[in-house]
């Protein structure tokens, strides 16, 4: 089972997990996962951590003291915050590991091989996929990602996973806009936590970095610069779509208004 809130995520490990050979169950939030996860069997769950109506350590708590008796699915969390303290809070609420967003398509092999119940469930990847790391913090595009992408699903999935990106991006910086008319600094790194990873699955490294940068952000910078930081992502959007739409205008077979540019840009700010 797969918790995970966000689409473009969704979308890029389920795909991940289905090139494998794995069935996926996708579970929006830590509540409907746990009510998953009572009235059926898997054999690995892997959970998000930062999801809306219950987030995926809570969920993983109230599923380690509702089966304090019983066998435990093994749980795995997933999270773009890198820090020691995460990982600390994942290892108290129960979960057997720790995986970073972007999901790497070896590292989720190796933690399926690991700790999956079944004795059979592991398999070893045929197709070669080259990891899904952003490789040049100060550019606008790492288009190895994108590769990698139509390597796991095709030209279609790269066109479908651009465009949930360029719907997400457009909802996270409304939700941006109003944490900073209301001057809510904890709502605002949860949004750009949100949009980081999702600027990861396109190699959208600009706005990567950006996010990355906004983490730690509190009131008073939120206050005096809020305006500033919103004019610098609208920019970066604009120019990450506009990447986004040459890289689908060029592939090989592509025409130029196949592309569906009009889709990736109309969403802008």
């Amino acid at each position: 089972m797969l918790a995970e809130d966000n689409r473009t995520n969704q979308k890029v490990i389920a795909r991940i997990l289905e090139k494998i050979g794995h069935t996926v169950v996708i579970a929006e939030n830590g509540e409907v996962a746990l009510d998953k996860l009572a009235a059926d069997s898997f054999h690995l769950v892997l959970m998000d951590v930062n999801m809306p109506v219950m987030n995926g350590i809570d969920a993983s708590k109230l599923y380690q003291f509702t089966n304090i008796n019983g066998p435990l699915v093994p749980i795995l969390a997933l999270t773009a915050d890198v820090t020691q303290e995460s990982q600390l809070r994942c290892k108290e609420a129960g979960m057997a590991a720790c995986l970073t967003k972007p999901i790497e398509m070896i590292k989720l092999i190796t933690a399926i091989n690991n700790f999956a119940l079944a004795d059979d469930i592991a398999l070893a990847a045929t197709t070669k996929i080259p990891p899904g790391k952003l490789s040049n913090p100060t550019g606008i595009l790492d288009t190895n990602v994108l590769n990698q992408l139509e390597t796991l699903g095709g030209t279609d999935f790269v066109d479908e996973i651009v465009d949930q990106f360029s719907d997400d991006a457009s909802a996270v910086l409304k939700g941006l806009m109003v944490a900073v008319a209301e001057r809510d600094a904890a709502t605002f790194r949860d949004s750009a936590h949100a949009l980081r990873s999702c600027a990861a699955n396109v190699g959208a490294q600009a706005i990567y970095s950006t996010c990355m940068q906004w983490r730690d952000i509190g009131t008073d910078d939120l206050d005096k610069n809020g305006q500033s930081l919103l004019a610098k992502l609208q920019q970066e959007l604009s120019e990450a779509r506009a990447a986004l739409t040459h890289y689908r205008e060029q592939r090989p077979g592509q025409s130029p208004t196949s592309a569906r540019p009009e889709t990736a840009i109309a969403r802008a700010g």
